[in-house]
């Protein structure tokens, strides 16, 4: 009886291992976020062999915290494919009515820069984005005259403000190439597109031409592939690597993180926000909507507890100089 039930036990077992997935040595994970067409999936799916790659949907049905659940699950991606209409620069959306699934940048900017989802872009290689104007280089902040009398007024002759306003349009201007290389920090290679993108059933079909023609070698190597770019050069695919430690966007980056870091408490947060008050208005006033959005998002029962309260207090605690900014009192 007692060789019967190891017998049933050891069944039991191979039934279970028969059930579960089965990954080869050296697989690489390509993550997929599909929130309008499936058509780029699955043309990557058709050509890159299961033996080395297997494919995991980051985005669950009727699920809002989905890529939190990923976070959970300890995923980490080798390539990401992201699928869906870009807008403004700060979601991927899909144009069906039916699908609520969307992706806005803030989210991925939070898993970029916090320690509760270590995995999930540790190891990226390659990210491929197909919306419109995802590398576009056009600043969204437009430095307005505003922004150069403000640095007038902090003493600069015309010819000082009008060099230190191009630098920060440099640095600070949070273009859409600009974003999505602080995001994917040290990831050598992101693909997107300049300006319109082509629709879903077009990238599927120029996808499907390129790995015909060139093979999938190029996938998950972190390299960018000549031959995919040719093939969507009519459509203005570019492609560029994520910062570096000593890339002169990563001031920016840190200033992004310290909205975006879901470690520090909001009132250790208030405190970098206090410092960064103190930086001059034309600078600061380049991540006033981040500003607006951390500071509108604290509730009344938030304010009253005895840490935050006394943050905003230092906070309020400061003159308002028209010349310098701000200054503590």
């Amino acid at each position: 009886m007692r060789t019967i039930a190891r017998l049933r036990v050891l069944a039991s077992l191979v039934a279970l291992c028969a059930a579960a997935p089965i990954f080869a040595a050296g697989q690489q994970t390509v993550c997929t976020v599909t929130i309008n067409s499936a058509d780029e999936k699955q043309t990557f799916r058709k050509f890159l062999p299961q033996d080395k790659y297997r494919f995991v949907e980051l985005v669950e049905k009727n699920r809002p915290d989905w890529l939190g659940s990923a976070c959970e699950q300890k995923v980490s991606c080798d390539v990401l494919i992201v699928s869906g209409h870009h807008g403004e620069g700060n979601v991927f959306f899909s144009d069906a009515l039916d699908r609520a699934e969307h992706l806005r940048i803030e989210e991925l900017e939070r898993v970029a820069c916090s320690g509760s989802c270590p995995s999930l872009f540790a190891n990226l290689k390659e990210v491929y984005l197909f919306g419109c104007n995802t590398l576009d280089a056009q600043p969204h902040h437009t430095l307005t005259g505003e922004v150069g009398r403000s640095l007038l007024r902090e003493g600069r002759s015309a010819d000082d403000a009008a060099k230190v306003a191009r630098l920060l349009g440099q640095t600070r201007g949070e273009s859409s190439r600009d974003r999505m290389r602080l995001l994917f920090k040290d990831v050598p290679a992101i693909y997107g597109f300049s300006s319109v993108a082509p629709l879903g059933p077009v990238a599927g079909s120029v996808l499907n031409r390129h790995f015909q023609t060139s093979g999938t070698r190029d996938v998950g190597t972190g390299r960018a592939s000549g031959g995919l770019l040719r093939q969507f050069a009519p459509h203005g695919m570019v492609a560029v690597r994520g910062i570096g430690n000593d890339d002169a966007l990563m001031p920016l980056r840190q200033d992004i993180c310290m909205f975006a870091d879901d470690r520090p408490t909001v009132a250790q947060r208030l405190d970098s926000v206090h410092e960064l008050l103190k930086r001059p208005v034309a600078e600061s006033r380049l991540l006033l909507d981040r500003l607006e959005n951390f500071t509108e998002a604290l509730t009344p029962e938030k304010r009253q507890e005895p840490e935050v309260a006394q943050a905003l207090q230092r906070i309020a605690n400061c003159v308002f100089h028209p010349m310098t900014g701000t200054i503590p009192r």
